[in-house]
């Protein structure tokens, strides 16, 4: 979900003490400034950036401190940068990540293009992400590297782009957030099922996939009930979301 600081903010203040906020606006600012570079530079690995790190790193101590920073710091980085700061919930509870909130044209995209390994990393978290939406929103491991065996990638390879294979999509996707998986006891052997993980469902667009599915397949998107349901549910959030950071402004009282 959207980091609210409204939530956070009650929070803090119920378990407050004298001096929770950092009085001086200079040291404040210098924290927020700190702490918007701090997430900026995270964010390039992909990685989570847990509240204790925050802790540790920035606030150096006045932990205390942490909702109003975090508050302004939220809206400085969507206000100039564009990001939007998501908690994440279920694993990756108590952590932050950004989420590009911008449309971003042609040239835009070309200014902040990522190098050929990282962008050949993205292409086969979208295929995987890809192969669990389709198959309604889980899928076993060993179906999944059945059906990337047929786009000629192998759990024991060591491929020239991805490295070893079976680490990059069992390990670190799911680090980053953009896979989940649970141990299904119920087959034999067990294995593990792969879901979307929680930053996957705030940066990729399940409609995005449906249609980019539909061109390989040649079906129309009609021909995918579930899916389409998923898509209009992922919109309707989003667009929940937008309501809730930009409240439609109220009556004038002035006349």
């Amino acid at each position: 979900m959207a980091f609210n600081p409204s939530q956070s903010q009650a929070m803090s203040q119920s378990q407050s003490r004298p001096g929770t906020e950092i009085s001086d606006p200079v040291e404040k600012e210098k924290k927020v400034n700190e702490l918007v570079q701090y997430m900026l530079i995270m964010d390039q690995k992909k990685i989570p950036i847990k509240k204790k790190d925050i802790n540790r790193v920035i606030l150096k101590g006045q932990n205390r401190a942490f909702s109003g920073v975090m508050e302004e710091a939220a809206s400085k980085l969507l206000e100039v940068y564009g990001f939007k700061v998501i908690e994440p919930q279920d694993k990756l509870k108590d952590s932050y990540i950004l989420v590009n909130n911008l449309e971003l044209n042609d040239s835009q995209r070309k200014l902040i293009e990522v190098n050929e390994k990282d962008k050949g990393e993205m292409g086969l978290v979208f295929v995987v992400l890809a192969m669990v939406f389709m198959n309604q929103n889980v899928i076993h491991e060993d179906e999944m590297w059945h059906a990337l065996k047929k786009l000629g990638i192998f759990q024991d390879d060591v491929h020239s782009t991805f490295g070893n294979v079976k680490n990059l999509i069992m390990k670190e996707f799911v680090r980053k957030g953009y896979l989940r998986t649970e141990l299904n006891t119920s087959t034999d052997p067990p294995t593990n099922d792969i879901y979307w993980g929680q930053r996957a469902l705030h940066e990729i667009s399940k409609a995005d996939i449906l249609s980019t599915v539909c061109e390989i397949t040649e079906t129309q998107p009609a021909n995918w009930t579930f899916q389409m349901q998923q898509v209009d549910q992922q919109e309707q959030a989003m667009q929940t979301q937008d309501d809730a950071n930009n409240p439609a402004p109220g009556p004038s009282s002035s006349r």
